[in-house]
């Protein structure tokens, strides 16, 4: 039997490993079949010795990881892994990007893999559960946050159910909620709800489930903000698939072969084909291929010109720091300078943020922080379960992908979520009961 489940779990890395391939192949295919149609922001101007490289990496850091391990730790990695890593070093190859930003990139993931695997997890653990009064703040908090959009707003329009119609619902600027509600916004959406839903998932209460997400469709109707809605199929998809035997393996295989067999069917479907084409704009250029295009967008644009420093990163009223742009919008500016587009904000993920800020050194202060992130979450896990530790934080992970991480963890939504994960715990020698 042990025999059995030996040869079971070879079997799943293998399949993890060859979709590994499979799906940087496809990426790489996506980016050359179908984006580069746009020569604009997608130009071919393909290295071999950079694509060898990026292949030397991509082995590497696959190898880095730990997956045997059933770990928050070693799934947040492995996303890091799957929704950056490959879309950069697919960049990095077809566009003959920095080899100096993307080396160093590399190498500063490998150092976090090896910490990761070295530093022992946190292991305190309150005397007194505050769970339950912590999640009814957070249901208190969300009930406030409604009734001050509805009286500042009124209902919701309609415009945002058409999908292709979100940004003139956004460029109208009919949606004010201020600055403090902007902040509990924030937290809501990157932290709190996505908390909520995973545990009430693992609970089997649907009812409150589907409160939640009746409450993000909702706010995305006021904001617009297509990823609200992205999160609900995500936490609550990953849920549920956390429950099976072999879930690491199985969201990750699946989520592989599935982006290649979607790349195929965007390229040559003879039917649905322009079906096929949109939803690949939503994955594979939205959420992977334009973030990395934007990573080297932002070193080419910081080497040229000042850094942040730590503009950002606290409220002024902390500690005032001077604006090295005095007012501009970066995203906007950047935009302006590389796409032609003044009022596009061009945005992407914390492995630009480091370099941003503070230049090389900064690369590997930004994994540091996601570290420390991750080791936290790893204390949650032995209090909490591992189901719902991932779920909980996989949405605002994955976020990372095109959001910052320094500037939020002083009154962010990553800072939310790190005071949730060293606050949580369900009640000791019942992990499935209910405290609520």
């Amino acid at each position: 039997m042990k025999q059995n489940v030996a040869i079971y779990n070879d079997y799943k890395r293998i399949m993890l490993f060859l979709g590994m391939i499979v799906y940087k192949f496809a990426t790489e295919w996506g980016y050359y079949f179908i984006l580069s149609a746009d020569k604009v922001t997608y130009p071919v101007n393909f290295s071999i010795g950079k694509y060898i490289n990026g292949w030397m990496w991509c082995l590497i850091l696959f190898l880095g990881i730990r997956h045997e391990k059933r770990e928050a730790s070693v799934f947040m990695l492995y996303l890091l892994y799957v929704s950056q890593v490959i879309p950069i070093t697919c960049v990095y190859a077809l566009r003959n990007e920095s080899a100096i930003y993307y080396n160093l990139t590399c190498f500063a993931i490998l150092n976090a893999e090896l910490i990761l695997g070295w530093v022992e997890d946190l292991q305190f653990k309150w005397k007194n559960n505050y769970s339950k009064y912590m999640i009814w703040v957070f249901i208190i908090a969300l009930v406030f946050l409604l009734i001050k959009i509805f009286r500042g707003n009124g209902f919701p329009t309609l415009i945002a159910l058409n999908i292709y119609k979100v940004y003139e619902l956004r460029d109208s600027g009919s949606f004010q909620l201020g600055k403090y509600g902007s902040y509990l916004l924030n937290w809501m959406i990157g932290a709190i709800i996505p908390f909520l839903i995973a545990r009430y998932v693992n609970e089997k209460n649907y009812i409150r489930t589907a409160l939640l997400c009746a409450t993000v469709f909702i706010l995305y109707l006021y904001t617009g903000h297509k990823s609200y809605l992205f999160s609900i199929p995500l936490v609550i998809g990953c849920s549920f698939w956390m429950k099976k035997k072999y879930p690491y393996e199985e969201i990750y295989i699946s989520f592989m072969y599935g982006f290649t067999v979607l790349v195929v069917l965007a390229c040559f479907s003879p039917i649905l084909k322009e079906l096929f084409s949109k939803i690949y704009y939503l994955i594979g250029r939205r959420v992977l291929l334009f973030s990395a295009v934007n990573k080297f967008k932002f070193y080419d644009f910081f080497t040229l010109n000042k850094k942040l420093g730590l503009y950002g990163i606290f409220p002024r009223w902390i500690l005032p720091v001077t604006d090295p742009y005095n007012g501009q919008v970066v995203e906007k500016i950047i935009a302006a300078t590389y796409y032609n587009k003044p009022d596009m904000y061009c945005n992407t993920g914390f492995l630009a943020e480091g370099y941003a800020r503070f230049g090389y050194i900064g690369i590997f202060a930004g994994m540091y922080f996601y570290i420390l992130v991750v080791k936290i979450m790893s204390r949650m896990q032995k209090y909490a379960g591992y189901e719902v530790t991932v779920s909980a934080f996989v949405y605002p992970m994955l976020m990372l992908t095109d959001s910052f991480l320094m500037d939020s963890l002083v009154l962010g939504k990553y800072w939310v979520m790190v005071m949730i994960m060293l606050i949580y715990q369900k009640k000791m020698g019942d992990m499935r009961k209910k405290i609520v």
